[in-house]
């Protein structure tokens, strides 16, 4: 899919992949040193939007890549949000998103297990929690599932 020759020719289009912000591979997350206390960052770290890493993915471009427009976004799953989300982005202009396995909205239930899943990730990075508030969490999240089925 990705060089010469292929759909996402290499040799017609300058093809640009960053990492997600608040990600562990490359950009500052909550496994980064804070330098206010030297140790890692964990659950003090801020929460992070779709909106934020394509914000600053849209800046990278601009001010420092000097890309004057964008003629196709891509991405599946979250990366189809963040490409829904750069349909919104003034600079630089986008031509076309492609959103792939991903929606343009959530349901009640979609955002229960969203924040469930959020929830989980918080008490994992941080370091202050016994590990039981994961056990209730477990079972609160196969309550939601249950739920759902009803």
């Amino acid at each position: 899919m990705l060089g010469p020759g292929k759909a996402f020719d290499t040799n017609k289009y300058f093809v640009f992949c960053a990492n997600v912000l608040g990600s562990c591979y490359g950009t500052c997350g909550p496994t980064s040193i804070n330098p206010m206390t030297g140790r890692p960052y964990s659950g003090d770290f801020p929460l992070v939007t779709v909106r934020d890493s394509v914000g600053l993915h849209s800046r990278l471009l601009v001010e420092h890549l000097g890309v004057r427009e964008v003629f196709a976004v891509v991405g599946g799953s979250m990366g189809g949000m963040q490409a829904l989300e750069w349909t919104f982005v003034q600079e630089p202009p986008v031509h076309a998103a492609v959103a792939l396995a991903c929606n343009g909205k959530h349901n009640a239930w979609q955002i229960g297990f969203s924040g469930k899943k959020a929830h989980a990730h918080r008490l994992q990075t941080n370091d202050l929690f016994p590990p039981h508030p994961v056990v209730a969490l477990g079972a609160s999240v196969l309550r939601l599932y249950r739920d759902s089925l009803q």
